[in-house]
């Protein structure tokens, strides 16, 4: 139990490590490439932090603990929300996007809107006929 218990405390400590690490060596990419920021955040970020979920995910598929990957799927999207999405309200009085920036925003939401009807379509062609 207090082994559990270190090696999950162990593990977060690196995990803020390694994100202050991708962050950093990031925006040196950025800078190195001419690569606009929010191109950085949204594919190597993105990417980045996906990977610790689906990790888990998979290594709970593997030990057959269905309830750690059904909470994982749920707790994750409640966590982006919630936590991301309120550490983002904070700067927003200072904040200045760059009208390239703005342009980039709109295009991935337009096309994730494009993107909901076909995902309608296909949750019901796959449901099994009665």
């Amino acid at each position: 139990m207090i082994q559990s218990f270190f090696g999950l405390v162990v593990s977060l400590i690196v995990l803020i490590w390694s994100c202050e690490f991708a962050i950093k060596n990031s925006i040196l990419v950025s800078k190195i490439f001419n690569i606009r920021e929010i191109f950085v955040g949204i594919f190597i970020i993105a990417i980045g932090t996906s990977l610790p979920e689906f990790a888990a995910t998979f290594q709970a598929l593997q030990m057959g603990a269905e309830g750690i990957v059904a909470g994982n799927l749920v707790g994750s999207n409640i966590a982006n929300i919630l936590l991301v999405g309120g550490i983002m309200v904070f700067p927003l009085k200072s904040l200045n996007v760059v009208k390239q920036d703005q342009s980039t925003a709109i295009f991935f939401i337009c096309f994730s809107i494009l993107c909901l009807p076909l995902q309608r379509r296909r949750r019901r062609t796959s449901r099994p006929h009665q």
